[in-house]
């Protein structure tokens, strides 16, 4: 108790010494200030510490848009199809209903409709006999990566699009199993994407080079055959 009211007693004298103007007043004040207090608060009143930025969610990491449904209609099928692998999927204009198309373990492919909101099946699977089942045996068992990861990597390349077709294919030149798929941009524009199906890598688009690159254009030069060569000219 003494303590504390030696506190208010040595402020006082402080404050008196600084008004009358006394001789060295205003350097007690300044040694008053420059002496911490026991147990007092020197933090300025009302102000607050800024809060600490919180990391943020890295680029690729969120859900593409419309994967969700993709997913619940893909399930839906291979319920349909015990064992079966989900190789081809098209929404109609609206995007309301899935023609969806399963392989069945010895390579039946069946074909089946979904209703994309409530993933009902509303037209039971029914068998493709134009399809080779050994062909979609093998396709099926070259491929490392299922339909629902094709389509994350596929809406990945255009954000804000919705997939609107996907399908498990060889590709013509290297013999590959991969995914193509058909995306709408938000401009309403389809754009086309492939994926390999064995290592996951977005393959490039026709006339771009691996890196992402337009592939250079020969010149007219590089292209030009050059022209049969004149008749010798005899010297004279």
């Amino acid at each position: 108790m003494s303590q504390h009211r030696g506190r208010k007693l040595f402020a006082a004298l402080a404050l008196a010494a600084l008004a009358t103007g006394c001789g060295g007043g205003s350097q007690q004040l300044e040694n008053v200030a420059a002496t911490e207090t026991p147990g007092l608060d020197t933090a300025s009143p009302g102000l607050t510490p800024e809060p600490t930025a919180t990391g943020t969610e890295s680029p690729g990491t969120a859900t593409p848009e419309g994967l969700a449904d993709i997913e619940r209609v893909g399930q839906a099928a291979t319920e349909a199809v015990p064992g079966g692998t989900i190789i081809a999927m098209d929404a109609d204009d609206d995007g309301k209903v899935w023609d969806v198309t399963v392989a069945g373990e010895d390579g039946t492919a069946q074909a089946m409709k979904i209703d994309a909101e409530t993933a009902q099946v509303t037209a039971s699977p029914s068998p493709k006999p134009d399809v080779d089942k050994a062909k979609t045996q093998e396709l099926v068992a070259a491929a490392k990566i299922d339909y629902a990861q094709a389509a994350e990597k596929i809406l990945g390349e255009v954000p804000g699009g919705r997939l609107t077709k996907l399908e498990l294919e060889t590709e013509e030149d290297s013999g590959k199993a991969v995914w193509k798929g058909e995306v709408a941009d938000e401009q309403g524009e389809t754009r086309e994407v492939a994926v390999d199906a064995e290592t996951g890598d977005v393959m490039p688009a026709p006339g771009e080079t691996p890196g992402g690159e337009e592939s250079p254009e020969a010149t007219p030069e590089e292209t030009m055959e050059p022209g049969p060569e004149g008749p010798e000219t005899s010297p004279s």
